[in-house]
């Protein structure tokens, strides 16, 4: 910048560039920022000052890009260490013990894993000095309601994918707290921050899981000789514990009566099975300590960064576009030729009507995952010319724009092609678990490809509404009792006249939420065949829910199921017990 004179100024008068026009220069990069040349090139004049040429230091950080990130120091342990360490070993324990990996096995116990597992890391956190912020509060709210779903719905197909989005929650809650994001707004780098949560944080911070504690018994010096001699002294009494053990039982029938049932108390309980529980619970109680103090400690939390993850995408637009029009175009005119040649019924499921020489199976079943399976492709398609195309960072070209748009909108009729297909279906055959969860994800399906088509034309930041929509879709089936309506669905139009057929295997499928449907259907059905069917049912479910009841494996609408309306869970019970007679 320029001086007035009498001002100082911190550079030498040499005969170099000026500043503004170094600035300017577009050999700068922020992915390959200036090297400085040392030592300096010599003067033609040997008696003349040194020239040396001005690096801004904003534009040359003080170590390169190249060089190894480095760590903060760690902390200093305190007790809060060795707490969160010890609950988190507790929870690993419930992890295997409540079954949250087993199929269909999220219950109770899966919302009382996540929510115990916030609880105890937001007071750690807060303990720490760690403040939350806006984004963090929003991804708490988003972690907490993402773990009532298992408790309010129990087990269902869909609990492993729900149990995903709740661990990837969780992890954004906490690096947002921390402020350990490698941005600072919802964009596509969010993908960024969970590749370094999931795979760098997390496994990279397992050591501090068994160091931390182990530090903090070592500086107290008088804390590890206590234990060290309790160890000793618990190991030589055991000998004369059991001598004496034994010698009071002798004395007296009472308490040698009392012995023999403590350990067949012992006996009862499965040593073996705790003990591993215990064991692999170690790896999840180390994971979880790792992601939370990796994050709070700073520690392998900036071995990927948002530029580097940008120089990473910039990197490789390296395909030339011609390799890219021609065979874009040939999509675009292959599914124009679809569309012709499909004619007048292209959206006819939409209106209820069946083309020639269809039965209503036939129309709904041929193509529709063909067509499901080509929208995805499609997406890969656009992510792809989007990721490798030649071009600047900021650059998209006005034909690749043209063809991938064309391309996104194609697809979005693909999808509301396979959706009245799938509508007509369900009109006919009634709702499944399958089709009501197939149907919500081309929805959400179709609205992705409807901001791609806006984007093509009119670029904007895509990702976050993209980001938003998946999170409520997940949310909505979350916490939707899906099960319920599906079974009142079918009951509805069985009893409307609508079909004359009702499947009650698959009502019984849908677990304890479809209790109330079928009560509906046993006190109102007029084939006595299918009231006698909808009682054996409702008597199967019950014996299923008091099996699962020590399971952790229900939820809120299971015991709703049988408990809000105490007619019909005297009615369910009187039912019970006349079968156990």
């Amino acid at each position: 910048m320029e001086t007035n004179d009498g001002q100082g100024s911190a550079l030498p008068k040499t005969e170099s560039a000026p500043v503004e026009q170094q600035l300017d220069t577009p050999a700068i990069s922020q992915c390959s920022p200036p090297i400085p040349q040392y030592p300096p090139p010599m003067p033609q004049d040997l008696f003349a000052p040194p020239q040396y040429s001005f690096i801004p230091p904003q534009l040359f950080p003080s170590r390169r890009p190249t060089d190894p990130p480095v760590e903060n120091p760690l902390p200093q342990t305190t007790i809060i260490d060795i707490i969160l360490a010890a609950i988190l070993l507790m929870l690993g324990f419930c992890f295997w013990d409540w079954e949250l990996l087993a199929n269909k096995g999220a219950g109770f116990g899966a919302t009382v894993f996540f929510l115990v597992a916030i609880a105890i890391s937001f007071t750690y956190l807060r303990s720490k000095g760690i403040r939350q912020n806006k984004h963090s509060l929003l991804m708490l709210l988003v972690a907490v309601a993402g773990s009532l779903p298992f408790a309010l719905n129990g087990s269902r197909d869909i609990s492993a994918l729900l149990l995903l989005f709740e661990t990837a929650a969780c992890l954004l809650w906490v690096l947002y707290s921390c402020r350990t994001s490698i941005s600072n707004k919802l964009s596509g780098l969010i993908i960024g921050d969970m590749i370094n949560q999931v795979f760098v944080v997390g496994f990279g911070n397992i050591p501090h899981f068994f160091s931390q504690p182990f530090k903090k018994l070592q500086r107290g010096k008088k804390a590890l000789k206590f234990i060290f001699f309790a160890a000793i002294g618990f190991v030589v009494c055991i000998p004369v514990f059991f001598l004496v053990t034994v010698l009071l039982s002798s004395a007296d029938d009472g308490f040698r009566e009392f012995i023999v049932k403590f350990f067949n108390f012992l006996d009862s309980i499965d040593v073996f099975d705790i003990f591993f529980k215990l064991v692999f619970g170690i790896p999840v109680a180390a994971y979880i300590f790792g992601v939370v103090f990796g994050n709070y400690a700073k520690q392998h939390v900036n071995h990927l960064t948002g530029d580097g993850f940008l120089c990473t995408f910039e990197k490789a637009h390296a395909l030339p576009r011609a390799a890219i029009y021609l065979p874009l175009g040939l999509f675009v005119a292959l599914y124009l030729v679809f569309f012709i040649t499909m004619g007048s019924y292209l959206f006819s499921g939409l209106q209820g009507l069946l083309p020639v020489d269809y039965t209503y199976a036939e129309y709904a079943r041929r193509g529709f995952f063909e067509l499901c399976t080509v929208a995805v492709i499609n997406l890969f398609i656009l992510s792809a010319i989007w990721l490798l195309t030649s071009r600047s960072p900021r650059e998209y070209p006005l034909l690749l724009r043209i063809l991938s748009g064309v391309l996104a909108f194609l697809t979005c009729l693909l999808v509301i092609t396979a959706m009245s297909k799938m509508l007509l279906y369900v009109q006919t055959y009634g709702l499944s678990q399958l089709r009501l969860y197939t149907s919500c994800f081309m929805v959400l399906l179709l609205l992705v490809f409807a901001l791609l088509v806006v984007w093509h034309f009119k670029p904007f930041n895509a990702a976050r509404p993209i980001i938003i929509l998946v999170f409520v879709f997940s949310l909505g089936l979350g916490l939707a009792n899906t099960n319920g309506f599906i079974a009142h669905y079918n009951v509805d139009r069985y009893l409307s006249g609508q079909t004359d057929k009702i499947d009650i295997s698959m009502l019984i499928e849908l677990g304890d939420a479809a209790v109330p449907a079928l009560d509906k259907l046993e006190q109102n059905a007029k084939d006595t065949i299918v009231r006698k069917e909808a009682s054996d049912a409702i008597w199967k479910l019950h014996v299923e829910y008091e099996q699962n009841l020590s399971y952790n494996n229900c939820g809120l609408t299971t015991w709703g199921a049988w408990h809000t309306q105490s007619l019909q869970s005297l009615r369910a019970d009187w039912l019970y017990e006349k079968r156990q007679d």
